[in-house]
């Protein structure tokens, strides 16, 4: 059928519509890689021969990312000539991206070794598509013009970030937190507005529906038809695809293009399109991913700081030590973190089977991080850990992964020889005195436990030697900026544990520190820099003595019931919340160096699993379900620190539920009452709030990290 279409004010009359052929490949989604990867070999396989054998075929962009392509050859190796000749001839478009991320839940550092190591992908195989293709993300941050304009990108093409109903355009220029500015182009649609389109097409096809709206967004001229969708395959028919898109619209011209083509082509209007500035947040319907498997943040969140603050730093450190730096094993955690930034990895909505998939990786890197870092102190002490069994003296190393000199109590772990052999019930532990030079450290010991310490030899297996494990706090002082302190360790008189019965009667008392954070009244921390009161529900209150501020409400604790789907959260009609009730408080730990407030509650949480003949009332929010669940809250406070721990641990009986913690209505960096400070990747951002709609971005940061916390 024909359609008519009208040209937009200022917009030349003859329109190009560039046909883009791609597909967009969820990794893994509702099912793993290995059940995606059969149809990604019968998807590929049919793009390499289209491209090879039909002269129609201008293209086919592989989804800006190059994991899909690796994927691909690990079961087709015998494809890989093929592959590198349609590289290098333009014909297979690649990258520049490894994956397909999600921008708000991983850091900046994870997006750059995201396109570093799709861009080393690129140049393995030949060429890259010089696209910044964000087609699938829930939101763009404010920094990623620069980091597309380091890779030498001048263009973002995206999809979600602004309503074309406040700002009518689909080009657009977009401006960066820095100042960069670049063109950007917004998937009117989606990535996948002529998806499906084919001869003998009924009004209610995609590419009938969508292209009057490209059309009447687009200023420049060039319209982008995107042809493909989630794991599609291609067309075997495109020239008799294009002439039914030619016969449906006259007034345009069609042509089989890249996204290459589509930009050189709308560069040249940059400077007439109208302004984007910082980040892009109008995400429709994908407001609140951040509450999905918060087990799979925490661990993200883990291994970033791992290799970013530890492992890395860390290997160049031993260097000069004449170390040889393990490039092959970070590059190898690096990937295996990045597979797991991919929207719907992090993301969270996926099956359970992908989730261990997830999880699985997580647990790689974390190994290979720990191999990096405890092969770069064995550097930097000249010593081999893994080869001498443990000394009741030897050297602690202290490391400040952060870029200013550091003082305060850090927590340690080590491992000293167990002289009773496998008498391990009845034991003295002489205990140990730590050294600063000449100065005694003061140390309060958390933890004295019998272990196992395996002792590598060269020619022969290795050797089990008895230990114990001592885990204590220690006060540091003056650990350079990005660098070490060593500190020596030695037999000490810090009062003995006559055995193992008595293990939860661990010492409290340290006779070389100063007197106790735990204040007379009840529920009360302090030192020099804050005081912290914490109530019974496992909420507080915070003052600084300096200025006399106060702030109530923090960590206040709030269930409520969820209707939405893996994606979203979404309230019932009848919107109801639980918080916990007054629970039991005592020290959990009372020394010099630290104190710990507990707080042992319980809270009713929603439950939406029983399927009764009420189901869709209890669905509006009627008479839900709740089940009681023990939850419990630690408070804790370091000496000299301003920085107030909390450890929440519940017992989660119910599902349907989502579990928050809230921190107001206000908080020491709330700036006023519109406006929020938050801690985004690569850039603290103060965002302007609409009266009347605080529930948005501020109450998910918070609970994001209140996962982190849990």
């Amino acid at each position: 059928m024909k359609h008519n279409t009208t040209s937009a004010p200022g917009v030349v009359e003859r329109q190009l519509a560039h046909v883009i052929s791609h597909t967009h490949w969820d990794r893994e989604w509702y099912r793993t890689v290995e059940g995606y990867r059969f149809r990604l070999v019968h998807m590929l396989d049919r793009v390499l021969d289209l491209l090879q054998h039909d002269p129609a075929w201008h293209s086919f962009f592989l989804d800006g990312q190059t994991q899909a392509l690796l994927d691909y050859l690990e079961v087709c190796p015998e494809r890989e000539s093929t592959v590198r000749e349609l590289i290098q001839r333009d014909k297979l478009r690649i990258g520049p991206w490894c994956v397909q991320p999600d921008e708000q839940m991983i850091s900046g550092e994870a997006t750059v070794r995201n396109l570093l190591i799709g861009r080393a992908d690129c140049r393995c195989f030949g060429g890259m598509e010089p696209v910044g293709y964000l087609a699938d993300n829930f939101g763009h941050t404010s920094q990623m013009p620069q980091i597309l304009h380091g890779f030498g990108l001048d263009n973002a093409v995206f999809w979600r970030g602004y309503d074309v109903n406040e700002i009518p355009s689909a080009e657009v220029q977009w401006h960066g937190a820095d100042g960069t500015v670049m063109l950007a182009i917004l998937l009117v649609c989606g990535y996948s507005n002529a998806a499906g389109f084919g001869p003998n097409e009924t009004d209610d096809s995609r590419l009938l529906r969508n292209l009057p709206i490209v059309e009447r967004l687009t200023r420049s001229g060039h319209l982008p038809v995107t042809d493909g969708i989630d794991h599609s395959l291609p067309p075997c028919n495109l020239s008799a695809l294009l002439e039914e898109m030619r016969r449906s619209f006259p007034a345009l011209d069609f042509q089989h293009s890249g996204w290459r083509e589509l930009l050189a082509l709308v560069r040249p209007h940059l400077d007439a399109l109208p302004s984007l500035f910082g980040e892009l947040r109008w995400t429709p319907g994908l407001e609140s991913t951040f509450s999905n498997r918060l087990d799979q943040k925490q661990a993200n969140q883990r291994c970033e700081v791992l290799l970013t603050a530890y492992a890395e730093p860390l290997a160049a450190l031993a260097l000069p030590a004449n170390a040889i730096y393990p490039a092959g094993f970070l590059r190898r955690a690096w990937r295996l973190l990045v597979k797991n930034a991919a929207h719907d990895s992090i993301g969270g909505a996926h099956t359970d089977a992908v989730a261990r998939d997830v999880a699985q990786r997580f647990v790689r890197v974390e190994e290979i991080g720990a191999g990096v870092v405890a092969g770069a102190l064995d550097a930097l002490l000249g010593s081999d850990a893994s080869g001498q069994p443990p000394a009741s003296e030897g050297r602690i190393v202290l490391y400040n992964p952060t870029p200013m000199p550091w003082s305060g109590v850090v927590e340690c772990a080590i491992d000293l020889p167990d002289t009773h052999g496998r008498d391990w019930l009845f034991h003295s532990f002489a205990g140990i005195a730590i050294y600063d030079s000449a100065r005694r450290v003061p140390i309060h010991v958390l933890e004295d436990k019998p272990d196992i310490y395996p002792v590598y030899h060269e020619r022969v297996n290795p050797t089990i030697t008895n230990t114990r494990a001592v885990r204590l706090l220690l006060e540091a002082s003056n650990i350079p900026a990005l660098g070490v302190k060593t500190l020596t360790y030695l037999p000490g008189d810090q009062a003995p544990k006559v055995n193992l019965l008595e293990a939860e009667e661990r010492a409290q008392d340290d006779r070389r520190a100063e007197p106790p954070l735990i204040a007379p009244r009840p529920g009360l921390l302090r030192n020099e820099q804050v005081e912290v009161r914490v109530l019974p529900d496992g909420s507080f209150e915070l003052m600084l003595p300096a200025t006399g501020q106060r702030w109530s409400r923090l960590n206040i604790l709030v269930d409520e019931q969820d209707n939405g789907s893996l994606y979203n959260f979404n309230a019932p009609k009848n919107r109801a919340c639980a918080t916990p009730a007054s629970g039991r408080m005592s020290i959990a730990l009372n020394s010099p160096l630290r104190a710990v407030i507990r707080v042992e509650t319980n809270i009713e949480i929603f439950d939406e699993r029983p399927t009764t003949p009420d189901l869709l009332q209890r669905r509006a929010g009627n008479a839900v379900p709740t089940v009681t669940c023990p939850l419990t809250v630690e408070i804790g406070l370091n000496r000299g620190s301003a920085l107030v721990d909390i450890a929440v641990t519940l017992e989660n009986h119910g599902a349907g539920h989502r579990l928050r913690a809230h921190f107001g209505p206000v908080v020491p960096y709330q700036v006023n009452s519109t406006q929020d400070v938050s801690n985004l990747p690569d850039t603290v951002l103060a965002r302007t709030e609409h009266v009347g709609k605080r529930r948005s971005l501020f109450g998910l940061i918070l609970q994001y990290h209140f996962g982190l916390l849990g």
